[in-house]
């Protein structure tokens, strides 16, 4: 199979999740169980009205005059884009049009074409030579890459989704109670920083950024996007976001930021059990 550098570097880096996964799958062949908290598969099925649904939208499509299996348009169909801003809209106490919504195979998906949209694709500016043609790694590391921020701990797969997009990912560690560290998040930041990923609640460590971490973020932005002349964007990623337990309530700094671009990439299915039904927006 003939493979370009580039690509082979990263399929050779491959996704530690999914080996953890398989590793999994081959030791209960052997008739082992192991405790897999890899995938995150859920161990619960989803509620008695997921199915209800499922069994209506067929019984409806069978009956239906039209072929409802059909292509749509590329952000989704109104209904449900409708139906998703109302949710957000209530969750965010603002008011999110139907137009601003787009649907996704997934928060992977989602996320993947967020930052396809955001970084400059670097083989634009690729100027090969003698001196730098030693393997893609060469190349990739000569490149003034547009940077993606993380905060670790941090969904592992993030570093596959910012590389595979041409991007260089700049690491910054929470504090000790796995909340930002505003001060070194204000460090990491750069004249090609384009992007900032927060995951809440947290994969892996499960807690939500406070209030008072969401505000004080976005200050830090609106300061540095006028201090560099730069429009960083803020990628929500709240997959996890309606598994919450007690009287705790998810934030977003939507709510805050008015000058760099929110935007965000919940997972809505993960909510029901049915991770094999992809939908995202």
């Amino acid at each position: 199979m003939i493979i370009n550098d580039y690509l082979h570097e990263i399929i050779a880096g491959e996704s530690e999740i999914r080996s953890l996964f398989e590793w999994g799958v081959r030791l209960r062949k052997e008739g082992k169980n192991p405790i897999d908290l890899s995938i995150g598969n859920p161990d619960i099925k989803p509620p008695e009205e997921y199915y209800r649904a499922l069994e209506k939208i067929i019984s409806e499509s069978r009956a239906s005059s039209s072929n409802l299996h059909r292509y749509m348009p590329n952000s989704g169909y109104f209904e449900t884009k409708n139906s998703l801003a109302l949710g957000l809209s209530h969750w965010l106490n603002l008011k999110i049009k139907p137009e601003r919504v787009f649907i996704t195979a997934g928060a992977a998906n989602g996320l993947d074409v967020l930052l396809k949209t955001i970084i400059e694709p670097a083989v634009t500016y690729y100027h090969d030579t003698p001196q730098i043609r030693k393997g893609a790694a060469a190349k990739h590391e000569m490149l003034k890459l547009d940077e993606v921020i993380t905060i670790a701990p941090y969904f592992m797969e993030y570093s596959n989704y910012i590389k595979n997009n041409q991007g260089k990912q700049i690491v910054v560690f929470s504090d000790k109670h796995f909340q930002l560290d505003i001060s070194q998040i204000e460090k990491a930041i750069s004249t090609k920083t384009k992007a900032i990923i927060l995951n809440f609640p947290n994969n892996p460590a499960g807690t939500l950024y406070s209030k008072d971490d969401l505000v004080s973020l976005a200050e830090l932005l609106k300061s540095k996007n006028k201090e560099f002349g730069i429009s960083i964007s803020v990628i929500e990623d709240s997959s996890y976001g309606q598994i919450l337990f007690g009287e705790k309530k998810l934030g977003s700094i939507i709510v805050f930021n008015r000058t760099s671009r929110p935007l965000a990439a919940p997972a809505v299915i993960k909510t029901l059990s049915g991770s094999i039904l992809r939908l995202s927006h």
